[in-house]
């Protein structure tokens, strides 16, 4: 997630306004904006920058990769059985809305190896991926990010279903 700060000039008024709603809605400033951005991109299907959420034909996977903010590099492409992405999907919107730690469990998948783990850091959700050969990608998400995440991972999941028919 990496929270980088980044001005944006807006007219005071419209600043006043936004203000008042996130109020209204009890939570902050940049979480009332966050959960804006978020359901505007849903409803268009803009994904994630650096995410690759997909059904792939030739493996009859779900397909998952990121890209990490702080380093640039992407994670290894991750092969998804339809019963390792609906655990995913599911720890990830546990994750978004618990407080204390999500009961969730170490998701090896079966093509590859590589072990997937989702737990909460502070108000963010971490998801760790441990590669066969040693390697760990931490990626964090805001709670609206993993829940992101989860909508992609369940619709490529609905894809292979379609494709299987």
């Amino acid at each position: 997630m990496g929270a980088s700060r980044k001005t944006i000039a807006m007219p005071t008024e419209r600043v006043q306004q936004a203000q008042q709603l996130a109020k209204i809605d009890q939570i902050p400033l940049t979480d009332y904006l966050e959960k804006m951005i978020a359901r505007d991109a849903r409803k268009r299907k803009v994904k994630l920058p650096g995410l690759i959420a997909a059904f792939s034909i030739e493996t009859g996977h779900v397909l998952l990769c990121f890209k990490m903010s702080n380093t640039g590099e992407s994670t290894p492409l991750i092969h998804l059985a339809d019963l390792e992405a609906k655990y995913l999907s599911g720890y990830l919107r546990s994750a978004s809305k618990n407080r204390g730690q999500p009961e969730t469990r170490p998701i090896t998948t079966e093509f590859d190896g590589k072990i997937l783990h989702v737990s909460k850091q502070a108000k963010a959700v971490k998801l760790e991926v441990f590669t066969k050969d040693g390697k760990k990608y931490i990626k964090t998400l805001s709670p609206s990010m993993a829940n992101e995440v989860a909508d992609w991972l369940d619709a490529a999941r609905k894809a292979a279903m379609d494709h299987d028919g």
